[in-house]
């Protein structure tokens, strides 16, 4: 499948994913209020930071091996085999940690489990390009879920039941990843040898993708500590209307990725065009948030018209961050070299200073200011490090594409 066709299909996916989500955010937060609505997104992070440290490099590491051997059922087994051990080995903490009842406690770490199955299904699917398959994945996701915590607002009930329906729907769609891609398989074919290959292939990786998201997403415990519940539950809706800007530039990366990890891409014009693409989509994105931003609020989120300035904040750093992400993914092919893991953990150490720093004296609009700039540092550093891989200059990389047509790498 091309790149134009494929960014296509997936972005389109995307989008869909994209506005049921921000639909069931809005549900959610208008259901639950601001509190159980921050409580709940701290539970979201967790369940998403767990499933990267624990199985980060299951994605990682499956998408390469897939992508450049004929594994896919081996690589699937291991991944079912591991989701189960792992799940029964963290039940047991359900019982000794004090934070949570054990219901709730419970369903995360089922949560969890059942999350890292989902995440390697869709990696799998990357790797043998099957963008339809991965795409589906979270759209059936996105939909139960919504489905789910539609019943839950009619209903009346609370976040208990919010977790049931999460639950739900995130086993649904891992179950259909796994139905689509096991046909072909004659027998139970777990392989310790490929096992071990995943975790060493995609352990750098891991360690890459988890330091960026921490990068982006560990001022929510910040906020959280400093702030309490009710202002993460405001400060999660600027990050939702944020995360239009974002959109786009992973659609673009996860096409990208399987190609120049099978070569196909054997020059930088693609990554620089896709780059300068997701620029403007986000120049355009963050225009509309600045200037109707509040507007979009007061139709989606009306009882939390305080995230606009917030919000506004981000924009800026949110900016830099759409094409320092494609580039990144064109340093990610090329083996993770040091600098995507050194340039995400110093952008975090510098976002948590920061917050530090800021919240107490700014509030949210700190923790905004804070995660903007620390995005714009790593978007910065990226660019600087892939013109030194790529050879280009910066006179080249910002030429036109029209004018283009000598760059290569």
């Amino acid at each position: 499948m091309n790149f134009i066709r494929g960014f296509s299909l997936t972005a389109g996916a995307t989008g869909l994913v994209f506005v049921l989500g921000f639909v069931n955010q809005a549900l959610l937060a208008d259901h639950l209020g601001r509190e159980a609505y921050g409580r709940l997104a701290l539970w979201l992070n967790t369940v998403t930071i767990g499933s990267m440290v624990l199985g980060e490099w299951l994605a990682r590491g499956s998408t390469y091996v897939v992508g450049t051997s004929k594994t896919r059922h081996a690589v699937l087994h291991n991944a079912i085999l591991y989701s189960l051990l792992l799940g029964l080995v963290l039940l047991p903490l359900v019982f000794i940690q004090p934070w949570l009842d054990r219901t709730a406690a419970t369903m995360l770490v089922v949560l969890l489990a059942v999350t890292l199955l989902r995440k390697a299904a869709e990696a799998i699917a990357i790797g043998e390009d099957r963008l339809k398959l991965y795409s589906s994945i979270p759209l059936v996701f996105v939909a139960t879920y919504l489905a789910g915590n539609s019943f839950v607002y009619l209903m009346g009930f609370d976040l208990r039941e919010v977790l049931f329906a999460w639950f739900a729907a995130s086993l649904i769609a891992a179950l259909l990843g796994v139905i689509f891609l096991l046909p072909g398989s004659a027998c139970w074919n777990a392989n310790t040898a490929i096992f071990r290959q995943t975790f060493v292939v995609g352990l750098r990786g891991a360690t890459s993708v988890t330091l960026i998201f921490l990068m982006f997403r560990s001022d929510l415990y910040l906020v959280e500590y400093i702030l309490g519940e009710g202002a993460l539950g405001v400060y999660k809706v600027s990050t939702n209307v944020a995360e239009m800007m974002q959109r786009l530039p992973n659609v673009a990366g996860l096409v990208l990725l399987p190609k120049v990890i099978r070569g196909d891409e054997d020059n930088t014009r693609t990554t620089v065009q896709v780059a300068r693409g997701t620029f403007i989509f986000s120049l355009l994105t963050g225009g509309i948030l600045l200037f109707w931003g509040d507007l979009l609020l007061a139709h989606t989120f009306p009882k939390y018209g305080d995230a606009y300035l917030p919000l506004t904040w981000m924009l800026p750093g949110l900016l830099l961050a759409g094409f320092g992400s494609v580039l990144n993914t064109k340093l990610a092919g090329c083996g993770y070299p040091p600098v995507t893991i050194i340039l995400p953990a110093i952008a975090l150490l510098l976002n948590i200073v920061l917050n530090l720093m800021l919240i107490p004296k700014m509030g949210l609009i700190g923790a905004a200011i804070s995660t903007s700039i620390s995005y714009g540092f790593w978007a910065l550093m990226v660019t600087l490090c892939f013109l030194r891989y790529s050879g280009l200059t910066p006179i080249e990389f910002l030429r036109p594409p029209a004018t283009d047509g000598t760059i290569n790498a």
